[in-house]
């Protein structure tokens, strides 16, 4: 049976009896319209889940902990997107969807054609949203981790600061298709819970200097980074890593 989910990011044990932030006992009495006695579920972000009974003391919102279960409804990889800053609110889509799939994290990228220009104040409330979104995405999607919003980067900074065994830029030229590339991959060896990280452009596409980034990169780490497409039409920047994700994610169900 599932049980209203809340991610409530502090240390929780069996037995233990803890007062809820405001916004979760808003939402549980207002929202949902949870009383006294009803069972409610907990996550921090370090895995698994906890049930809890829920009671009100004076208008204070209280949980005390059932039992613990330890799962995290994730799939089979670590699959991470480094994402262009797109125009609008379309990262808050992005994530909330990509989330949703399962994915790992997301490093919001600097590109040289991105038309949203953040810093400052303006780049702190963007990524605290930003990370407010995939949290509650966890709570909806079951996930017991929820995905990680990294700090913004530049293409270049990223590269110096990626560990990821596979870096798989998608460009719509002279690209390798995707599913060849990561199913020759594992018939070759690699790892059941490859470490992929997908690079998706902005609406303007990838500017030179940063594709000669991409190349400069690849001479370095000819076996990490990888151009790739998929198919033979372009997408939007906002469709790309749900498509090339889900596709990722798909090959490693079936092997």
């Amino acid at each position: 049976m599932s049980f209203p989910r809340f991610f409530y990011p502090v240390s929780l044990a069996i037995e233990q009896v803890v007062e809820l932030p405001r916004e979760i006992a808003n939402h549980a009495g207002r929202s949902l319209r949870l009383r006294d006695g009803d069972t409610i579920t907990l996550f921090n972000g370090s895995g698994g889940e906890y049930n809890a009974e829920l009671f009100f003391d004076d208008g204070v919102a209280m949980a005390k902990i059932i039992d613990f279960t330890q799962c995290n409804r994730l799939p089979q990889g670590n699959i991470s997107i480094a994402q262009a800053l797109p125009s609008g609110d379309k990262m808050d889509w992005i994530i909330e969807k990509n989330s949703e799939l399962g994915l790992h994290s997301i490093h919001p990228l600097k590109a040289e054609r991105s038309i949203l220009q953040l810093s400052g104040h303006r780049l702190e409330k963007r990524l605290q949203r930003w990370q407010a979104i995939a949290n509650s995405s966890a709570e909806q999607c079951g996930r017991n981790i929820p995905l990680k919003v990294n700090d913004l980067s530049s293409v270049a900074q990223f590269l110096e600061q990626q560990s990821y065994d596979l870096v798989l830029v998608c460009h719509h030229e002279n690209g390798t298709k995707l599913t060849d590339y990561l199913a020759d991959h594992l018939k070759n060896g690699i790892s059941q819970q490859p470490n992929i990280c997908l690079v998706i452009g902005p609406e303007g596409g990838w500017s030179d200097n940063e594709l000669n980034l991409f190349e400069r990169h690849a001479s370095t780490h000819p076996a990490s980074l990888q151009k790739v497409i998929w198919g033979e039409r372009v997408f939007r920047t906002e469709t790309a890593a749900l498509a090339l994700a889900s596709a990722c994610l798909a090959i490693f169900d079936w092997n």
